[in-house]
């Protein structure tokens, strides 16, 4: 079968990028020890999907159960860094694809300039930005100027669009966007 690379995966390092090429059997590839082989699609634990093949909300209800899930397991104080590599690792064991620090670039006229980089694309569909401490609704604009920038590059594949904020009591995923339910409204924390 052909080999299947997730995100949070990454290519094989080829022998000239190596210090020293190590014996081995002819044709066998060589991975840097701190990056991840690819995955085979038999060796998955879920099938695998393209991300259009993901149902928008089902994503989003997956995420918001990860977010929960993850601020229960860390607690308070952790930094955001921490947070997203914890809610990647989460979405990845769970089957769903997750690009972090995405770039996002968007014609204002002048050719393509970056917009802003998004803290998770997930499946294509639903975008997270996470934020540390108490609700702040103008963080909004913020998320807002990122589905301008969609808009404005032709993409119209973001559904729900939300900022994720841990806080001292728990998470809060209040939607600035979600054309699958309507509105947008707020998840307030759940207790630990």
């Amino acid at each position: 079968g052909a080999c299947i690379f997730h995100p949070l995966e990454v290519m094989p390092v080829r022998e000239e990028m190596t210090a020293e090429a190590p014996t081995r059997p002819s044709g066998a590839s060589i991975f840097h020890p701190l990056e991840a082989m690819p995955v085979r699609e038999e060796m998955t634990t879920t099938p695998f999907k393209r991300p259009r093949e993901f149902q928008p909300l089902r994503v989003h209800e997956e995420m918001t159960d990860i977010f929960h899930d993850v601020w229960k397991r860390h607690g308070n104080g952790c930094s955001e860094a921490t947070y997203q590599r914890a809610v990647a690792r989460r979405a990845y064991l769970q089957g769903l694809p997750v690009m972090m620090e995405r770039e996002l670039f968007a014609d204002y006229g002048e050719g393509y300039l970056l917009a802003g980089r998004i803290d998770m694309e997930v499946a294509s569909s639903c975008l997270y930005e996470l934020k540390i401490g108490p609700v702040k609704l103008k963080d909004s604009g913020q998320v807002e100027k990122y589905l301008r920038a969609y808009d404005k590059s032709g993409s119209d594949d973001i559904k729900i669009a939300s900022l994720v904020y841990f806080t001292s009591n728990g998470v809060v995923v209040h939607d600035v966007r979600n054309d699958c339910a309507g509105r947008a409204k707020d998840r307030r924390a759940r207790s630990a």
